[in-house]
């Protein structure tokens, strides 16, 4: 070890312990990154790291990943950590806030905290967060990756300023049934907390919504970023770069704040503001009266993505703002643009839903007519992977100036039908002039035969 620059170890927990004994009980002047992973191979076991580790010394150690570990955060080689990484700490051998805090003041050049289950913790009655005593400035961290209960991570970022950090991610736990720890935990994302926290330096200019496992906040300061989540891979790495990303897991056994009430609650406090795009993905949860109730919290939005059971409510909401509960399409209520649903709203596109009914693609069709008139016109519609009639289509193109369209159907289309009925009709008509020419055939040959027979 005297001599190597990075050292990676990998072994179940049991036998993991007199492995470092053999090869990391040496002073290491030369290492610059350590990676011990003590994954479980039959019983739970976090590995212990004893105080000697590489005798103490290691004073070029900057990059630090530990996984099932215990260890001692007043190691003297934490002090020049750049990159630190840790994952899953036994909760008795956690760290209390006061050490905790003093660690990481000792570690100047510190640019990426990852810490998931390894956290200072608040004991298990506690129900809100408590006054810092002590707040520590951070002002070379760019990333803060944590993943622990809610009511943590809000304790964490109350403790800390960081106003460099250009990625924060945040994948908490809420046992609240009112979810009362996710609240106290987004006005530490947003900034609204002045000296502690995030300092929200840039708005966002582009958002994904999504509920595929947990309900799943991403937030960029680029206009455009979001994109459905089509590819898993893809879906990880955009949880890793994105400027903000939130996942929320529900553990309550009978919620009572619904999904669709917490992420009311996230755009009310969040900064989406200027949000020009956004991408709403398996929102299932979301009814029409969410969208007219939240729309003004997008006053900007430009472009719109629903895929994956979204796209009824909004179309729905869409008409509800246009004419309200009458089906009459001559009964609109919106008198101006001002007063339409997402009044900014240049571009739609739907994907991977069901659009094979002709009363909500009509009743679509209405309201991009009333939107036309009072002047908040639809520009594009991008229609992809979802079941659709091509008369539909057809419908739609008429009024807006461009829809783009990937050409896949499903099921049986009206158009197909009639044209099979014609396609019939002409096999009908072959048949019946190849029976009249096999008839007239016959008779030509009876002819001939009888003349024949009168010359002899």
């Amino acid at each position: 070890m005297s001599r190597a620059a990075q050292f990676c170890l990998t072994a179940p927990a049991q036998i993991m312990s007199g492995l470092i004994d053999t090869y990391c009980s040496q002073p290491a002047p030369l290492l610059k990154h350590l990676e011990l992973v003590a994954y479980l191979s039959v019983a739970p076991q976090h590995l212990t790291l004893r105080d000697t580790l590489f005798s103490e010394y290691a004073p070029n150690l900057h990059h630090l990943v530990l996984s099932f570990c215990n260890f001692s955060w007043s190691s003297p080689l934490f002090t020049n950590l750049r990159h630190i990484e840790i994952l899953d700490v036994a909760r008795g051998c956690r760290p209390t806030m006061t050490t905790w805090l003093e660690a990481l003041g000792n570690m100047h050049h510190l640019h990426t905290i990852v810490l998931h289950e390894a956290t200072p913790i608040l004991p298990a009655t506690a129900t809100t967060i408590p006054n810092p005593k002590r707040v520590l400035t951070l002002p070379s961290l760019c990333r803060l990756d944590l993943g622990t209960m809610a009511l943590d991570c809000a304790n964490i970022l109350n403790h800390l300023c960081i106003p460099s950090v250009d990625h924060l991610k945040i994948d908490c736990k809420s046992k609240d049934a009112d979810s009362a720890d996710v609240v106290a935990l987004l006005p530490l994302l947003s900034g609204k907390k002045k000296g502690h926290g995030v300092q929200a330096r840039k708005r966002l200019r582009s958002l994904t919504v999504t509920l595929t496992n947990a309900l799943t906040f991403m937030g960029w300061e680029d206009e455009d970023a979001d994109h459905p989540m089509t590819d898993p891979v893809q879906f990880i790495l955009d949880l890793y770069t994105a400027p903000l990303s939130v996942s929320i897991t529900r553990q309550a056994t009978v919620p009572v704040m619904t999904e669709e009430a917490m992420l009311s609650k996230m755009l009310a406090t969040l900064p989406v503001a200027n949000v020009h795009s956004a991408t709403f993905q398996d929102v299932y949860i979301l009814r029409p009266s969410w969208w007219t109730a939240n729309e003004h919290r997008l006053p900007n939005l430009r472009k719109l993505c629903v895929a994956g059971d979204t796209a009824y409510a909004l179309l729905t909401a869409f008409h509800a703002n246009t004419h309200g509960s009458d089906p009459d399409p001559e009964a609109s209520i919106s008198p101006v643009a001002s007063e339409l649903l997402l009044p900014q709203l240049d571009m739609l596109s739907i994907q991977n839903e069901f659009l094979q009914d002709d009363a909500l693609v009509d009743t679509f069709c209405d309201t991009l007519m009333y939107r036309c008139e009072v002047g908040g016109p639809l520009g594009v519609l991008k229609v992809a992977n979802c079941d659709v009639y091509c008369g539909n289509i057809s419908q739609l193109s008429e009024i807006v100036p461009q829809v783009d369209w990937d050409g896949l159907t499903y099921g049986n289309d009206h158009s197909s039908d009639d044209d099979d009925g014609d396609d019939d009709d002409d096999d009908d008509d072959d048949l019946s002039d190849s029976e009249d020419s096999m008839e007239n055939g016959s008779n030509s040959e009876d002819e001939d035969d009888s003349e024949n027979n009168e010359l002899y």
